[in-house]
């Protein structure tokens, strides 16, 4: 709305002109100063463009880091939430199924439209999901098959593809599109199976979405057939287990590339 656009005064009657800067919800600012009516803001990630922002907007982070002894606060921190779903195209939902049948490859070629994924969703009483990301770009890491994408190795190996860049460049894109239409945001990641690349695209996104104050919900929808696989409880890919550097590394290496975007 109005009150959330950068102003060049600290006025409420400043005419807001339809070019203005908007303040995102969890967007991450510097404050300059705040007589708590009006803060004076800076945006780094966009261009360090400064401007006038009503206070009662901002929201303090839970430990807000200082910026050459500036607090840094997020607008509406508290409302940022993101539901992460992952599905495979062979195993989800009949209709998914059945398209898949049409190509010689099956799901690793398989062209699905927004419009069918969306159908099925609403079907499973899914609702509506904001951005549907294949993840089939990479490379099926069929070698590491007994885990599943949350393993540090798959995790390593996807990070360091050469589409990796791109691939984040484009789901920033299409997270930031999202971010303007709606404070809770819903992705989903698909690829063949449901078990490797989408799960570790799910596991990228999370990572970067928690840094950023998300409250984030992941829901693997193929978990049922996650069959000869370790389910993701196995010593390797538990959560603090396994490699726990390589897993660090690969998930600082989707942040580096996003911050970069």
């Amino acid at each position: 709305g109005r009150s959330s656009a950068l102003r060049l005064t600290p006025d409420h009657s400043a005419h807001v002109s339809a070019g203005a800067v908007l303040v995102l919800p969890g967007e991450h600012v510097q404050v300059l100063s705040d007589d708590g009516e009006w803060a004076y803001i800076v945006l780094h990630q966009r261009n360090f463009e400064t401007g006038w922002l009503q206070s009662k907007h901002l929201r303090p982070l839970a430990a807000a880091p200082l910026v050459c002894g500036v607090k840094c606060q997020s607008p509406d921190l508290e409302t940022l939430k993101m539901t992460v779903f992952t599905f495979g195209l062979e195993n989800f939902d009949s209709a998914l199924v059945d398209r898949c049948s049409d190509f010689s490859r099956g799901g690793s070629e398989a062209v699905v439209d927004r419009e069918t994924l969306q159908r099925v969703f609403t079907k499973r009483s899914l609702g509506s999901v904001h951005v549907f990301c294949d993840t089939r770009v990479f490379s099926d890491p069929g070698t590491i098959s007994p885990h599943i994408g949350v393993n540090p190795r798959i995790l390593e190996q996807i990070a360091s593809n050469r589409h990796f860049p791109r691939w984040i460049e484009e789901l920033k894109k299409d997270v930031m599109r999202a971010s303007h239409r709606a404070s809770h945001l819903v992705m989903a990641f698909y690829c063949r199976s449901g078990k490797h690349r989408s799960v570790a695209a799910s596991r990228f996104l999370q990572h970067i979405a928690e840094r950023d104050g998300f409250h984030v919900s992941v829901i693997h929808l193929s978990k049922a057939k996650w069959r000869n696989t370790c389910k993701g409880k196995c010593d390797q890919c538990a959560e603090g287990r396994g490699d726990v550097n390589l897993r660090m590394r690969a998930l600082d290496m989707a942040v580096s590339w996003w911050d970069r975007c």
